[in-house]
């Protein structure tokens, strides 16, 4: 079964992609402002948001998805990274071994949110940038882009939803050090450790 969520890197909708693009690329800018030699992207999916670390002073890439089918793609586009088939709530790493942990557009598609945010914490020894939809804004702008309209917009795979100030509520639950901002119709958070 191909995975709805990453549809949207093929889409042919030019803005579309242009969102997209924007968004991984304000991802990649707060990432080399934090420096991280050793990154981990939990929900890495088909490898895309990686391909843009190329020049990165990241000097180790590593990315999980539980996606068997999608991880084969990811190994095909950056096949320089070490890719693990793993669920974001059972990471099969020792503590503090990544610089920085990211969860790009992951928390919305889990039941058990909080028991990932607290293994991306416990694997993640500087940061942990972590992405979610900002609603309602999500939901509308995938309305009127024509998605999910018997949904009103919402996403079939998505089973959690936060605003920007419930986000920011979350992730101080877990971390002492919170910066949420919102971009486009995503919220980010940049968390220290």
């Amino acid at each position: 079964m191909k995975p709805y969520t990453y549809k949207r890197y093929k889409s042919r909708n030019p803005v579309l992609r242009f969102v997209s693009k924007s968004f991984n690329k304000k991802i990649c800018s707060i990432v080399k402002a934090t420096n991280p030699r050793i990154l981990l992207d939990v929900g890495a999916g088909p490898g895309t948001l990686l391909s843009y670390f190329n020049d990165s002073s990241a000097t180790s890439l590593f990315g999980i998805d539980k996606s068997r089918y999608i991880l084969k793609e990811a190994v095909k586009n950056k096949p320089e990274v070490p890719f693990v088939n793993a669920d974001a709530v059972h990471l099969p790493f020792k503590d503090k071994s990544f610089d920085m942990v990211m969860a790009i557009e992951v928390l919305e598609h889990l039941h058990d949110y909080r028991r990932a945010l607290k293994e991306m914490k416990r694997v993640s020894r500087s940061y942990c940038l972590i992405t979610v939809p900002n609603e309602p804004f999500f939901r509308v702008s995938n309305f009127f882009m024509g998605k999910n309209i018997s949904r009103w917009g919402n996403d079939p795979e998505h089973v959690q939803s936060w605003d920007t100030d419930t986000f920011d509520k979350l992730l101080k639950e877990c971390f002492s050090k919170v910066m949420v901002q919102s971009f486009l119709v995503w919220n980010i958070g940049l968390c220290e450790i």
